[in-house]
């Protein structure tokens, strides 16, 4: 049907359902129907399937599995009202959710940067001038701004920010090193380290081959792994004992052998991409080295580097932690940080808003920029803004110089 009266009212139940489940009202209902709504949209009319709209569809199927109403919601504010006005003596404590769902949001989100970026791989993007192209393209610029693009690319403005772009899409997994070095050292400060988890580290391997095994199955087979996925977690809640006590015996370590050895087979398998993308996408400058110009050889170095690069970062990170601590916590919390990584994709979008008109892709990408962060981060975030500066000679702040120069350069510099 297309008729007005059913489109509007198909429109306002998706437009009702998103906003209870943003507000957190009835959130596990409004998330369901949620989904519902925007699949029905999306399969009644295909010309929304662009990629901002694929996001939303992949993102609306992940939020099904995230208990929202547990904390900012109306859901938990009406849980509180009820236990308040029931006599209760204290407030209910918050309650301990599961977090993985946050996990999928953060990985689908790495996905969707590096598989971009390593889809990059045409000349413009090369020499830098891709973002001249797009600049100058009549549907997608704001304002014509042809003379301005041509000299900014003329200046290297537009090439130095392409190949920033294009690398930071391709790069931007190691966000995840980061993230996976502050748990480590967390769990062995608190003194719970046992190394990953067994179950989840199976749950993993199961997934990615189910996927595999579908690959070039029938239309109705490609849901399956989502099917198995949800028997895994209903298996892992209804009988199997908590995770963080499965960490021992023959079998977790058997399944400890066999994810290092589907790492080893990950690594194995982009040495092989590495391989075939010399051999498709590079040619040799005609006044190159002799070495240059020998594929063979550069395909088994683009090989060799896939696979020792890793083992290098690896030692270096390790040396690092274990001899000088304070430029290792540089790295993980900077260099493979998320305020480095997530800054930077907020001003590449904001640049993209601002010069581009690429519809709502923008707001749609960093809209799943806040999944990312935790507890701590937000805690951290309200003290920078509560923060209050010392005084020159309070605390640990030297006072200012008495006079001359020095004086006026530090009230110039600081506040």
């Amino acid at each position: 049907r297309s008729d007005p009266p059913f489109v509007y009212t198909m429109f306002g139940l998706l437009f009702f359902w998103a906003t209870c489940m943003v507000f957190g009202l009835w959130s596990r209902l409004s998330s369901f129907m949620t989904l519902i709504m925007v699949w029905q949209l999306y399969g009644y009319d295909p010309i929304y399937f662009s990629g901002g709209d694929t996001v939303v569809r992949v993102y609306a199927y992940l939020a099904i599995f995230v208990d929202w109403g547990q904390a900012y919601s109306i859901d938990s504010w009406r849980r509180r009202r009820k236990a308040i006005l029931g006599g209760a003596k204290q407030l209910p404590a918050p309650k301990r959710i599961a977090v993985w769902p946050q996990r999928f949001f953060m990985l689908q989100l790495a996905c969707i940067y590096c598989a971009t970026g390593m889809l990059k791989s045409g000349n413009t993007w090369a020499d830098g001038s891709a973002l001249y192209y797009a600049l100058n393209l009549d549907h997608f610029y704001r304002v014509p701004m042809h003379l301005a693009a041509a000299w900014a690319h003329k200046l290297y403005i537009t090439r130095i920010s392409a190949w920033v772009v294009h690398w930071w899409e391709i790069l931007f997994p190691l966000v995840f090193v980061g993230e996976a070095l502050r748990g480590w050292d967390k769990d062995v400060k608190e003194g719970s380290w046992q190394g990953p988890v067994p179950r989840w580290t199976l749950y993993s391997i199961v997934m990615a081959v189910s996927i595999l095994a579908v690959w070039t199955a029938p239309l109705w087979a490609k849901p399956l792994p989502l099917v198995l996925l949800a028997l895994l977690i209903a298996a892992d809640r209804l009988w199997l004992k908590p995770a963080d006590k499965s960490g021992k015996g023959a079998v977790s370590w058997t399944v400890r052998l066999l994810s290092w050895g589907a790492l080893v087979g990950f690594f194995l398998a982009a040495a092989y991409m590495a391989d075939l993308g010399v051999l498709y996408y590079f040619t040799p400058p005609k006044k190159a080295p002799a070495w240059v110009q020998d594929k063979e050889l550069i395909q088994t170095l683009a090989s060799a580097s896939v696979l020792a690069v890793p083992l290098l970062i690896t030692t270096i990170i390790l040396t690092m932690r274990a001899w000088t601590p304070r430029a290792y916590r540089i790295v993980r919390d900077y260099l493979l940080g998320k305020r480095l990584w997530l800054t930077m994709g907020f001003l590449m979008h904001l640049g993209i808003d601002v010069s581009m008109n690429v519809g709502i892709f923008v707001q749609i990408m960093v809209a799943v920029y806040p999944i990312w962060l935790a507890g701590s981060d937000i805690d951290a975030m309200w003290r920078f803004v509560l923060w209050r500066p010392a005084k020159p000679g309070e605390a640990t702040r030297p006072p200012l110089p008495e006079k001359g120069l020095r004086r006026f350069g530090r009230k110039l510099l600081a506040p």
